[in-house]
């Protein structure tokens, strides 16, 4: 299972390569890309249960996890709470909860209050906040680029904003 962070599938053609040999799950993330559900709870642990369920509808038994970033937390809270379930991981760009002490830091340094505002922008402008923080020099893309790459169901587009 390839959990990817905030839907984006970086590794799209070594999952091809894999595909070959391996039988590769890459689900969305709920609120990621076209997936939702009504509860209100946003948490890792909620995540790696809802991955759980899916794996284990679909007859996986032991599974290999593949995480990265955020995808890389949920890994390890799925491996935490069904040992039996993972058998082994590869986990990049992540860390294995945010501590109280992290998430202060790092998001003072950025500028956000909280992970939500960061993860799942709700204005365009927060979308165009998370590109600037994603490159290394200043992005000198029309925001119509943008909008094509951050669809609709990523952030709630507002009225008048360009």
């Amino acid at each position: 299972m390839v959990l990817d962070s905030m839907g984006f599938q970086h590794g799209f053609f070594q999952m091809l390569a894999l595909a070959k040999d391996y039988a590769i799950y890459v689900p969305d993330l709920l609120f990621f890309g076209g997936s939702a559900t009504d509860s209100t709870e946003r948490s890792p642990a909620f995540q790696a249960e809802f991955m759980a369920k899916g794996l284990k509808k679909l007859g996986v038994e032991k599974c290999t996890l593949v995480g990265l970033s955020y995808g890389g937390m949920v890994g390890f809270k799925m491996a935490e709470m069904y040992p039996d379930l993972v058998d082994s991981m590869v986990v990049s760009c992540s860390v294995m909860a945010l501590t109280e002490s992290i998430t202060r830091s790092a998001l003072e340094r950025i500028g956000f209050s909280s992970w939500a505002q960061l993860l799942i922008p709700e204005t365009f402008e927060g979308v165009k906040k998370i590109a600037e923080l994603c490159t290394f020099k200043s992005l000198a893309l029309p925001d119509f680029s943008l909008q094509r790459h951050f669809p609709g169901h990523v952030y709630k587009l507002q009225e008048g904003a360009s």
